[in-house]
């Protein structure tokens, strides 16, 4: 078999361990490769003597193409080292051919996108939407938040697609119902009526952004085939709208169900779609309250074995996040071998507030910070707006008052002379839409004349300017408010560190709009 590469170096960031007993003579020389001899143990019989050294034997990128035997021998070999850093990295073959083909796909995917989209789920209450509000794709499940229970957070999720383009993740809630106490079933006519009033208030534009776990079956892959089979239109419709329908493919404990087939044969139900997405499963859940452990997990060879169909052009997996240890680089690798484009989902907030957590730890130098008398570094935009100073502050006390005149309003007078293009900023976001000014044509002498004629035309003009400045310049109130606030409440703290802990780059997502 022939192995084409993408493009051509003079050598590969990528090292190959390989058998003694494969003839890999139509391998370029530029691909460094060690091989590996069952027998003699030449390559790593020094492992224990140069521990962690012994990686650097490698150089780049490390794949261990081994037998199911050989892998044995090897880990055997290699049992002083940290053991993670290979099984990132390890892939059983069955076959010379098939050694070659994992090989092509190795170098090939060197040019393949590594993003993943990793969402923040779980979202149950207010101080979780901190998630959105940081920059994060959001997850909920139907269990917690749907159209009857919690809709204002689901308002919330649904708000975040359409006005900053965020993806948002809708579990069908599945296993938080088998996780609890109650004894009920899975209403799948319900949660497609779910499904469908969702996709049904997020703009035509942004359908691809929303990834619903379609309904599934656990106790075996029949029964799973037979709720796609039923709802087979249901979930057509939802895929042509451009929604990203991911399909749960768990292990199974009946003889002779077989995940590749079982991933391969739904696939064909639901037409190979390009919106359909493998759901694999990487969370056990624990024994709780008397109901026994569910154990989901696919395997690293399940999830190869799935990859290797070339059906699933996108896979997500349940349960995993970018704490997950060795195993989410070594799902990411697989993904990336196989050219599959891949998203993650984890909820993170009952590890971020455990004991001695990095939530609890910031919630603590939140109350210290007011302890300290450093009560207006912390305090929240809301409080401001809630406090006494802030709601009697009035225009005459800004135009007027001997110590607090032209606190609102002076800085952004002096923008007509210092920064005339960041005065018109604020003032187009303060003003209606009828007073928008567009002062791109303008010189700026003429546009610092416009202001200045703008600003003093009539009293009532001044009154509009400092009750849109008033909201805009928040900040400048905190010094006066800090001795009418005693601290943040315990959802501002735990909605602050939250924000902190999970901030990325991306427009602000208005607070307002979070809280109903």
């Amino acid at each position: 078999m022939e192995i084409k590469y993408p493009f051509n170096r003079e050598r590969l960031e990528v090292t190959l361990i390989v058998s003694e007993m494969v003839d890999l003579s139509d391998i370029p020389a530029h691909v460094n490769l060690l091989r590996f001899d069952s027998k003699n143990e030449r390559i790593y019989d020094n492992a224990n003597k140069t521990n962690r050294s012994a990686i650097k034997l490698c150089g780049g990128e490390l794949f261990i193409l081994l037998d199911d035997k050989e892998i044995l021998i090897f880990d055997n070999l290699i049992c002083s080292l940290s053991k993670n850093i290979f099984d990132h990295f390890k892939l059983v073959y069955r076959s010379s051919d098939d050694l070659k083909t994992k090989m092509g796909l190795i170098l090939q995917s060197k040019t393949h996108d590594e993003k993943v989209c990793i969402f923040r789920s779980g979202i149950a209450n207010n101080e979780e939407l901190a998630y959105i509000s940081s920059g994060n794709d959001a997850g909920i499940s139907l269990a917690s938040v749907n159209t009857e229970k919690n809709i204002a957070i689901l308002q919330s999720c649904i708000g975040s697609v359409n006005s900053l383009n965020t993806r948002l993740f809708i579990d069908n809630g599945l296993i938080k119902l088998l996780n609890s106490s109650l004894n009920k079933t899975l209403d799948a006519d319900w949660v497609f009526d779910q499904f469908d009033f969702i996709s049904s208030k997020v703009d035509k534009n942004c359908q691809s952004q929303l990834y619903f776990v379609i309904p599934d079956n656990l106790e075996s892959h029949s029964k799973a085939k037979s709720i796609i089979a039923s709802y087979r239109t249901r979930i057509m419709t939802l895929l042509n709208r451009g929604v990203q329908m991911i399909l749960p493919l768990h292990k199974s404990n009946v003889v002779d169900e077989n995940i590749k087939e079982h991933a391969r044969e739904c696939a064909i139900i639901l037409a190979d779609h390009k919106n359909l997405v493998a759901g694999l499963p990487c969370l056990k859940i624990p024994a709780k309250k008397g109901k026994c452990a569910i154990d989901l997990r696919l395997s690293d060879v399940d999830v190869e074995a799935i990859f290797s169909l070339n059906v699933y052009q996108k896979a997500h997996f349940f349960g995993l996040s970018d704490v997950s240890g060795r195993h989410m680089p070594l799902r990411m690798m697989l993904a990336r071998i196989y050219g599959v484009k891949a998203t993650l989902d984890a909820s993170r907030t009952a590890a971020v507030f455990s004991n001695n957590s990095c939530g609890k730890k910031i919630v603590s130098e939140l109350d210290r910070a007011f302890k300290t008398r450093k009560a207006y570094a912390v305090i929240t935009d809301q409080q401001v707006k809630k406090s006494d100073f802030y709601n009697q502050f009035d225009y005459l006390d800004d135009k007027y008052d001997p110590k607090l005149s032209g606190i609102v309003t002076q800085r952004f007078y002096d923008l007509i002379d210092h920064d005339i293009t960041e005065f018109w900023l604020i003032w187009n976001n303060i003003m209606s839409a009828d007073l928008h000014v567009d002062h791109s044509d303008l010189e700026e002498w003429e546009a610092q004349e416009l202001a200045w004629q703008l600003i003093g035309c009539t009293a009532s003009m001044e009154l509009v300017i400092f009750k849109g400045l008033k909201s805009h310049y928040l900040e400048v109130f905190k010094p006066y408010c800090e001795s009418e606030i005693k601290g943040l409440s315990n959802f501002e703290k735990r909605h602050k560190a939250l924000e902190q802990i999970f901030h990325k780059e991306r427009a602000d997502f208005q607070y307002d709009m979070l809280v109903p």
